[in-house]
């Protein structure tokens, strides 16, 4: 372009320029002029279209402030209806309303708002008990009035495209149905496009929510909370639907975000909704807040609050209490304890719904939450499942569950001080319905649900090392429910023993939960071959526990268990062995409390006859050591055998290798015992009843010693019997005997006096000198009275000196009263 067309060029700019600015000056100072009458109009034709009354206390113009616009600042602003005297609650308040009026309709007599700026003020709508709503001044009769209003709102207020408040509180109550809502708005804008369909805004700003309260028996939602929003609308007119679109948020204080979209669509009545809200990484608690405190105390009488990812459905008509709500919801780790333990590591999956039965109302009663994939640990063991709580009103759980366990990680569940598992699997399937809060009710002792599930113990094996006691290849599987655990075989061994034990107990669960009742069991145990190695744990005294720790809740617990468990158990043998003592075909029943042992009807083959025993063995006496009691029978025992089993009763003045014969006894003992399973010597007390025939003392000692006084041709090595009754009473080491006869082969004694496990022996022994004449194998014995024969006598006395037993002459005894 050649410079003098340049120049014409911007000529005509200038020219056009200046024309634009003397058109807008003009404008300027037209509208300048003629303000008041502009604001009137405004004003005037607000008023006509409603039934009420715009009030304001002053204004101020500020032309092109806000751009190509007039603008106006309304001060002291009051939007009141008819009725202002009665109720005093006017439908807006404002201390400023800024006002910007598109332009160039100005210029041909149209008032169009362009924005529209509301400061420190508050809506407040109601509707009374009557059915009267101050939001009636929208409310015009007539035709004509209608057409007007109609015409005022399409050119006066669709035509906004920007709103802003600040510091602006806007309220909701409805007396008729007990609703209401109420917000500040802090600072937020809405800017507003016109569709093809519609418009479309965008809501932008600060928000602190009192309270949304749409059913005043269960509470309100987002109660005071404070929240930034950002949300996407849309209004179709021809459809009278709303639509919140994606991606709407809302945001907490905590910074945690909700996704918002879905519809209102009010073109029947009663309107229709369909909201969907998404939350990522969201912990419970935090959502809890936004929720109504009485459903919160239901989610949390659950116990369960982890963070989670939902998605979040809301269907149904508006005007029902409770709409239609599904949610789909996945968890981070969480942890959830009991009593028995913790579960750690937890994740789960699944959806949650207010209308399990579509029949029924939404509502608390008719709520499920599904957790179809619940994955975690209990303590260290690996377990999966799901759950279902229903009736959150008064929620009921579901629980199904598999937990696998190896050696590894049960050993990891228990204290490493009291308990390693060595080897072996266990599995439990397991299934509970009922509270899963509270499992258990101290006060009813009772668990608060149904439980049934299986055990399956593989190749186990378990040691308790305070007591040093293993329990290995611990094979079978047991059922059980709330009441009772049931074991139809279980296989294992002792270290030296293989049994199997098969019955039930009663109260374990209970027990496990804290109940101040002893579980019970009834078994029967078979052992083929029984080498008797419990005497040492059943003696020994307890270690001393240590102090407990949070870390093994459940080994506390088995030990709680364990000490209290009242056991009664009926045994098979075919053999048992302890020491020198063997029997066969071993019954009888065993009981086990934490205080004592006791046997009741024990019958075996020993001594080459039969043994029949009960007794009690307490744990502990009032000196600290265990106390034994028993009483039984001795039927046609061999007293060699006898003897021996008992390692001759822990004395060496009497042994098996000195007697024979057949013996028939009724006994009792009791005594203190040692951890070693041996009697307190100082302890012991008894009575025996003998019947002893075909009686041989072979090689005794005190008949050699007679031998060497007296009848020093005869055959002390060897004596036969005659059938001995006696009784002896036992007290300490010693015992008394009472007057006895001893007749033989060899001569006619009688003893009477103390003999001494200890060193207290005092044996008085008249020989008759009827034994002169010599015994041959004719002789028949012969029961004598030992009174009747004083004055042809020989005393001997047997004393202890110095550690052994010295039989004299005694030439006074005659003469000692009895």
């Amino acid at each position: 372009m050649n410079p003098p067309m340049l120049s014409k060029v911007l000529k005509v700019f200038a020219i056009l320029l200046l024309v634009v600015m003397l058109l807008v000056g003009g404008v300027l100072l037209w509208v300048n002029s003629h303000k008041d009458e502009l604001f009137r109009k405004i004003q005037s034709q607000l008023n006509e279209s409603i039934s009420g009354q715009l009030e304001v206390g002053d204004y101020a113009f500020t032309p092109l402030k806000d751009g190509a616009g007039f603008t106006f600042s309304l001060l002291n602003v009051r939007l009141v209806d008819s009725l202002i005297q009665q109720h005093q609650t006017p439908l807006l308040r404002a201390q400023r309303v800024r006002v910007v009026l598109n332009l160039l309709p100005v210029l041909v007599g149209e008032v169009r708002i362009q924005s529209l700026e509301v400061e420190e003020g508050e809506l407040s709508i109601f509707v009374r008990t009557d059915g009267y709503s101050n939001l009636s001044l929208f409310r015009s009769s007539g035709d004509t009035t209608r057409q007007r209003s109609s015409d005022f709102n399409a050119n006066f207020i669709n035509r906004i495209k920007r709103l802003r408040f600040d510091n602006f509180r806007v309220s909701y109550a409805d007396s008729l149905k007990g609703k209401s809502y109420a917000a500040r708005l802090h600072s937020v804008t809405n800017r507003v496009n016109r569709t093809d369909q519609g418009w479309e805004a965008r809501w932008q700003g600060t928000i602190f929510f009192e309270q949304l309260l749409f059913n005043p028996s269960k509470g309100g939602f987002l109660t005071q909370q404070e929240t930034y929003t950002d949300l996407r609308l849309a209004y179709d007119p021809d459809q009278n639907r709303f639509e919140l679109l994606a991606p709407s948020v809302l945001q907490i204080a905590t910074k945690e975000k909700i996704g918002i979209e879905g519809y209102f669509d009010l073109s029947t009545k009663p309107g229709q909704m369909d909201l969907r809200f998404t939350v990522e990484d969201m912990p419970v608690p935090r959502a809890l807040e936004l929720l109504p405190e009485v459903l919160c105390e239901k989610i949390r009488a659950v116990g369960i609050l982890p963070v989670v990812q939902a998605r979040v459905e809301v269907k149904g008509a508006m005007s029902v209490d409770t709409p239609r709500v599904h949610v789909r919801f996945k968890t981070e780790p969480f942890e959830y304890s009991l009593a028995l333990g913790t579960f750690k590591k937890m994740r789960a999956e699944g959806t949650f719904t207010n209308q399990l039965n579509p029949n029924l109302p939404a509502g608390n009663k008719n709520s499920s939450i599904v957790g179809t994939r619940v994955k975690g640990y209990f303590e260290s063991i690996p377990l999966y499942g799901n759950l279902i709580i229903s009736n959150l009103a008064n929620p009921k759980t579901i629980l199904r569950c598999a937990i696998h366990a190896d050696s590894s990680s049960l050993s990891a569940l228990l204290d490493p001080e009291r308990y390693r598992v060595n080897k072996g699997t266990a599995h439990i399937d397991f299934y509970y319905n009922g509270s899963l809060r509270a499992f258990y009710t101290p006060g009813r002792n009772r668990l608060n649900g149904s439980v049934d599930g299986k055990l399956r113990l593989r190749n186990l094996g378990v040691s308790y090392l305070p007591q040093k006691v293993g329990i290995s290849d611990i094979n079978g599987d047991i059922t059980f429910n709330e009441n009772v655990f049931l074991i139809p075989k279980l296989t294992l061994s002792d270290g030296q023993n293989r049994m199997t034990v098969t019955g039930k107990s009663t109260g374990l669960l209970l027990a496990l939960f804290g109940s101040e009742q002893p579980a019970k069991a009834a078994v029967q145990l078979k052992i083929p071959d029984w080498q008797l190695n419990w005497l040492a744990v059943l003696l020994n005294p307890q270690t001393p526990r240590p102090q407990s720790r949070k870390n093994f809740k459940l080994s506390e617990l088995l030990d709680n268990t364990i000490e209290n468990l009242e056991l009664k158990a009926s045994i098979e043998s075919n053999r048992v062995r302890y020491r020198r003592f063997t029997g066969t075909n071993v019954r009888g029943n065993l009981t086990v409390t934490n205080r004592m042992v006791s046997l009741d009807n024990f019958s075996l083959n020993a001594f080459r006859g039969k043994i029949q025993v009960s007794g009690n063995l307490t744990h502990r006496s009032s000196e600290g050591l265990p106390r034994f009691h028993a009483q039984g029978r001795l039927i046609n025992a061999d007293v060699r055998s006898v003897f021996y089993s008992f390692a001759n009763f822990g004395q060496k003045a009497v042994t098996d290798q000195n007697l024979k014969g057949t013996l028939n006894s009724d006994f009792t003992f009791q005594s203190q015992l040692t951890n070693a399973a041996a009697p307190v010597p100082a302890s012991m007390q008894g009575k025996l009843a003998i019947n002893l025939t075909n009686g041989q003392i072979i090689q005794f000692e005190p008949f050699l010693k007679i031998k060497r006084l007296v009848f020093k041709n005869r055959d002390f090595g060897h004596v036969r019997l005659a059938p001995i009754r006696q009784e002896f009473t036992l007290k300490g080491q010693e015992i008394t005997v009472k007057q006895m006869q001893i007749e033989s082969n060899v001569l006619t004694l009688f003893v009477d006096g103390i003999y001494s496990f200890g060193d207290k022996t005092d044996l008085s022994i008249q020989i008759p000198l009827s034994n002169l004449k010599r015994r041959d194998s004719s002789y028949e014995f012969q029961m004598a009275d030992a009174d009747t024969l004083r004055g042809r006598n020989i005393f001997l006395r047997a004393r202890d000196e110095n550690g052994e037993v010295n039989i004299k002459y005694d030439p006074i005894k005659r003469f000692r009263k009895k």
